[in-house]
């Protein structure tokens, strides 16, 4: 089975496919934000400051990254009971390219994350230095929800409410609950 979870910047749907693989026992393959990685990612906030300066992907870069992605699940589907791949899934383009190849694998199930407004997050709530990336975490969703292509097949949709250790709780027993539906 592969699992794809989608989800914009603050979401937490990386997270939470992290905490559900390790549950599960299946491979994590965490597609970097936009298509760059975790470390990247943090230099890029590090050197910039701004989230202005980090110009978004092309549709051309994120179809390159998804190619790349489809080309690497057969061979992890061989090592490992199962696959959850985190990515922003913002595109319609870039989706079908990872959608099609993991269904010529097997079953897929597709979740999207919503996004927690700040006022509920735990995170922010107890963790005032994250406050000052906000304004940032904000400029960007706005931009990715500005070029999101609708999903085409409706996704299963969870919305995190909580703590972390209560979202990742409900989330596990979601999935739990699609995947013994399928």
């Amino acid at each position: 089975m592969i699992i794809f979870i989608g989800g914009f910047p603050g979401s937490g749907n990386y997270h939470l496919g992290a905490a559900l693989a390790r549950s599960l026992g299946f491979c994590y393959y965490p597609v970097g934000w936009e298509g760059r990685s975790g470390l990247e990612m943090r230099l890029l906030f590090l050197r910039s400051g701004d989230a202005q300066e980090m110009p978004p992907l092309s549709d051309d870069a994120r179809e390159r990254i998804a190619k790349q992605v489809a080309a690497e699940l057969p061979l992890l589907s061989k090592m490992h009971a199962g696959i959850v791949v985190c990515s922003p899934l913002v595109r319609e383009s870039s989706r079908s390219i990872m959608f099609d190849a993991a269904r010529r694998i097997g079953s897929t199930l597709t979740v999207w994350v919503e996004s927690i407004p700040l006022k509920e997050s735990a995170t922010f709530i107890h963790r005032p230095k994250h406050l000052a990336a906000t304004a940032r975490i904000q400029k960007i969703e706005k931009e990715l929800r500005a070029g999101f292509d609708p999903f085409t097949e409706q996704p299963l949709i969870f919305r995190p409410v909580g703590t972390r250790r209560q979202r990742v709780a409900a989330f596990r027993k979601a999935i739990a609950s699609e995947i013994s539906q399928q």
